[in-house]
């Protein structure tokens, strides 16, 4: 995931490795655990970044902080912290 941390609205993440292509979700949650953003990226080839806007599921823009963000794929799921800083 990179930047990090982010001073813009996005974030570009690069799922594990899987063969073929494969939908990717993404969820954000906040240091406290509360689920506050679930992007879906269908069909996304392997290799390829996604780009992520950092609003929350109201389309409200996040707070600085730091989040959880757990990338899922059909072969594995990663969990990494993300600090926003604007």
């Amino acid at each position: 995931m990179f930047p990090n941390p982010v001073t813009t609205g996005t974030v570009t993440v690069l799922p594990q490795a899987y063969g073929g292509s494969s939908d990717v979700t993404v969820y954000l949650y906040t240091s406290a655990f509360k689920l506050v953003a679930t992007k879906r990226f269908p069909m996304v080839p392997a290799g390829r970044t996604v780009s992520l806007e950092l609003v929350d599921d109201w389309g409200q823009d996040l707070a600085d902080g730091v989040y959880y963000v757990a990338v899922v794929t059909k072969r594995n799921r990663k969990t990494a912290t993300l600090v926003l800083a604007r």
